[in-house]
């Protein structure tokens, strides 16, 4: 007979990894309340096939890390059963996923049978698919018409003291970035996400802002009136990377800490240790990958 204890140590996610182990206590939490997508494999670590996907779960992990939650529940935890139960898993492993619904609520998203090849793209392109957000598209024509749709496209506190900031993020890109969504959503409520084409409005970019390359990230803040100005502006000019942007735009947050506020804490170790368990062969399978900056 497995043990809870036996079975923790077993736990194929243990140490250094973007996939973070839930149990019935925390998942709630974690997965229904999330404005992120999440994507769950109910595992038992005796399982032959959870072994062989464990590596390719945790890289799509780290490569969705910036919009998606990958999270793995242990079916053999005694503390657990109830919960797999609950959700029909009768072989494993089962993958779902656990999507925030078209009207925005959270707190009992519907699970969605993953049912595709146990490869990076796939698992990526699943946990993508449904994925809200809430950075806006804007399409100014002059500075002036920039700072006014902030006021017209996004929510705001009632209180001026308290107004956000706007978080505009300037891209050659033909779409809003993945990455941009998910700080969106990890940000909601703190500060607000906005996109502008920065080929389309290169003069506003570039004359008004001063912006010399793209992407890049300006921060409007709000003045004590609750105006904003092109004056009042704070420019990102570390390192792309996940972790210093979400670092940049904490320091304009307003509100208290909610419990999917993104972390920035570096993860560059848990990256290394994945990158190096990766075969040679498994390596030529996939793309060179990506810089933060090519992300954006």
């Amino acid at each position: 007979m497995t043990t809870a204890t036996t079975a923790a140590a077993e736990s194929l996610y243990q140490g250094k990894t973007y996939v973070k182990e839930i149990t019935d206590r925390n998942f709630d939490k974690l997965v229904h309340n999330s404005r992120y997508p999440v994507v769950v494999e109910f595992y038992a670590p005796w399982c032959g096939h959870c072994k062989s996907l464990a590596p390719i779960y945790k890289r799509a992990a780290q490569k969705a890390r910036s919009y998606a939650k990958f999270y793995a529940v242990n079916c053999d935890e005694d503390i657990n059963k109830s919960l797999c139960g609950k959700y029909g898993v009768k072989g494993f492993p089962t993958v779902k996923g656990f999507f925030v619904p078209k009207d925005g609520s959270l707190g009992n998203k519907t699970p969605v049978d993953y049912n595709g090849p146990r490869e990076i793209p796939q698992l990526l392109e699943f946990s993508e698919s449904r994925l809200r957000y809430s950075a806006v598209a804007l399409k100014p024509e002059s500075i002036d018409d920039l700072i006014s749709q902030f006021d017209t496209k996004f929510e705001q506190n009632d209180s001026d003291a308290q107004k956000r900031s706007v978080a505009v993020l300037f891209t050659n890109k033909n779409k809003i970035p993945n990455m941009w969504k998910g700080i969106s959503n990890g940000s909601y409520g703190k500060i607000n996400l906005g996109v502008v084409s920065a080929s389309k409005y290169e003069s506003l970019a570039k004359d008004d802002l001063g912006l010399t390359e793209f992407p890049s990230i300006v921060v409007f803040k709000a003045n004590t009136d609750g105006s904003y100005s092109k004056d009042n502006v704070s420019r990102f000019a570390d390192e792309f990377s996940y972790d210093n942007i979400v670092a940049f735009m904490r320091t304009h947050f307003v509100g208290t800490k909610s419990a999917d506020e993104p972390s920035n804490k570096s993860s560059e170790n848990v990256k290394n240790s994945e990158e190096k368990k990766e075969t040679s062969q498994e390596k030529k399978k996939q793309e060179k990958p990506k810089t933060r900056k090519e992300e954006l």
